[in-house]
């Protein structure tokens, strides 16, 4: 099916999504304007002062004349933001929701059983809340990270230990941690049944367990899920570094020549 777009002229700071079901991305534009490409109905788009609103929810009539919410199921949305926001808000109820190459200061998100995805993103705040759905985060800069999900996994992939502070909540959902390089952290565990284990060693007082210097302050609240921590090892490390050139050069921000070289001193 054929996309369809609209395009968004004025600059705006300000992010706004409702969804109900179906896909949401969200990813920095490669022609440096706000874009909403659709395919079946047409979103209600609107500027509300420095905020972009877009509402894919559509009110109707249902049995005994009540109303209520729908949407296409098969609906799938595509917005292409040019430049770094203030703050993005996406509500939905079963729409997975994938976020890749934006910054902004402040992100909030909140799905009921849809999956939320967070790739080669920067902000000072991000918060998620979740019932049922799965939340991927993925080479991530997030100096304050709030997650509250009930029964879904939490997955950070390609983690950099900086000096953050987050807090991971689950009930019965399990936390997992890809680290890149030194797991420079301290890890809060605060559990009922939940077990801590990781394939590196570290230090450990009581319910905290100290990698590394620490920096970076992770607090798993979490009834029975487990925690995993995982360093990637030295053939992984390369490999990601090869794929990160590789894509430079497909983006066009890295000649053929110079990934060539870079490649040759990995090997």
């Amino acid at each position: 099916m054929e996309k369809k777009f609209i395009s968004i002229e004025k600059q705006v700071s300000e992010v706004r999504v409702k969804i109900t079901s179906g896909n949401l991305k969200v990813m920095r534009s490669p022609e440096g304007s706000f874009k909403l490409f659709f395919e079946e109905i047409e979103p209600d788009v609107r500027i509300d002062g420095n905020a972009l609103i877009i509402d894919a929810k559509k009110i109707e009539s249902g049995i005994f004349g009540l109303l209520g919410f729908s949407s296409s199921s098969s609906e799938q949305l595509e917005l292409h933001i040019p430049v770094d926001l203030a703050s993005i808000f996406v509500n939905s109820v079963s729409a997975d929701v994938q976020v890749s190459s934006v910054n902004a200061e402040k992100c909030m998100f909140r799905t009921v059983s849809g999956e939320i995805i967070l790739e080669n993103c920067r902000s000072r705040n991000v918060e998620v809340k979740s019932v049922s759905g799965d939340v991927v985060l993925s080479a991530i800069d997030v100096e304050r990270l709030v997650i509250s999900n009930a029964s879904g996994d939490v997955i950070v992939n390609k983690l950099e230990c900086r000096e953050h502070d987050w807090l991971l909540n689950t009930v019965s959902g399990d936390v997992e941690l890809n680290v890149v390089g030194l797991p420079n952290m301290k890890l809060i565990l605060k559990s009922a049944s939940g077990e801590l284990t990781s394939n590196v060693g570290y230090s450990r007082h009581g319910n905290e367990y100290v990698f590394g210097d620490g920096r970076m302050r992770i607090i798993v609240s979490t009834v029975s899920g487990d925690v995993r921590v995982k360093v990637m090892s030295k053939r992984e490390r390369v490999e990601e570094i090869e794929r990160r050139i590789l894509r430079l050069v497909a983006e066009g921000k890295l000649s053929y020549e110079e990934a060539k070289r870079m490649l040759e001193e990995l090997s």
